[in-house]
């Protein structure tokens, strides 16, 4: 399933695959900065509160990275391996699925930590957002990785690839200079959500727009494979297996 017809081809894939790291790069580096200083200095959330939303979401998250990565890989390499291949086509599009799908959802749980729920609230706020933030974020980052094998079917097509995602995610880092414009320490709240909205609206289109563009360069790919490679070996079992069914026909 790697993309290797073509250099042209390699390039699309490689800029379609690295702009999704540079969209979410640019909305959790805000998030790492921002979270915990609005929930103590502007929302006033209690140190006991704060204690048991971090206790809980670390039992939360210790468990999150390998139920999401188990229930994810599990049942796809299942595919690729009665497929035949290393990796199958159909494994592929469901994580540039996954990726179309999560992202948007990603960022749209980024917001809910910027609006509070009310004055009673801010603690079950602070967990609920972590739950969902994390889970979205864990769901595209187990895909996100694991189509950089998928797609690098060579350790120079895998280091090229590897080169333009570390290259996009510096590229992410620049809405933390731009949040640094607008957070006044927390004193404008209204000017800095209409920047998080900002923020997540561009991230929203960036994943659907770049998803459905690596879905497009791998099935172009596969079509000039197809047209490429020759047909696969038939074994000697296979040829008798398919003797015997004309037979009965």
């Amino acid at each position: 399933a790697g993309l290797t017809h073509g250099p042209a081809m390699e390039v699309q894939a490689c800029l379609a695959y690295s702009m999704l790291t540079a969209f979410k790069t640019m909305i959790h580096n805000v998030f790492l900065l921002y979270h915990i200083e609005t929930f103590t200095t502007v929302y006033h959330i209690s140190q006991s509160g704060l204690f048991w939303v971090e206790l809980v979401f670390m039992f939360y998250n210790s468990i999150n990275d390998f139920v999401a990565g188990w229930l994810s890989d599990s049942r796809l390499l299942q595919q690729g391996n009665e497929s035949g291949q290393r990796v199958s086509p159909k494994t592929v599009l469901r994580r540039i699925k996954a990726l179309a799908v999560g992202g948007p959802a990603f960022a749209i749980a980024f917001l809910l930590f910027w609006f509070q729920w009310g004055v009673d609230m801010v603690a079950l706020q602070l967990l609920v957002s972590f739950i969902l933030y994390d889970g979205f974020l864990t769901y595209i980052d187990v895909n996100h990785s694991a189509l950089l094998a998928d797609l690098a079917a060579t350790e120079s097509a895998r280091a090229r690839l590897s080169k333009y995602n570390s290259i996009f995610s510096c590229v992410g880092t620049l809405s933390v200079f731009a949040s640094f414009m607008v957070w006044k320490n927390g004193d404008d709240m209204l000017t800095f959500r209409m920047f998080c909205v900002v923020l997540a609206c561009v991230s929203v289109l960036g994943f659907v727009v770049c998803a459905a563009w690596l879905r497009k360069t791998c099935e172009h790919s596969w079509a000039v494979a197809s047209r490429i490679l020759p047909p696969p070996l038939v074994s000697a079992e296979q040829q008798q297996q398919k003797q015997q069914q004309q037979q009965q026909q």
